[in-house]
């Protein structure tokens, strides 16, 4: 089996580390469907976050 992770973190007290993964599917699931904002013929943005 294969070690697939996002990062790994020191847990000091323990002399220790932790591995991490996320699914970043779960982590950024937005209600709508993000599409580019286009400025102008040369110039467009995607919006981040929820907007609040």
């Amino acid at each position: 089996m294969e070690l697939n992770f996002n990062s790994v973190e020191p847990i000091p007290v323990l002399n220790a580390s932790a591995a991490f993964k996320t699914v970043s599917g779960k982590v950024f699931k937005e209600d709508v469907d993000i599409v580019p904002t286009i400025i102008d013929k040369s110039l467009s943005y995607i919006p981040w976050g929820s907007g609040l």
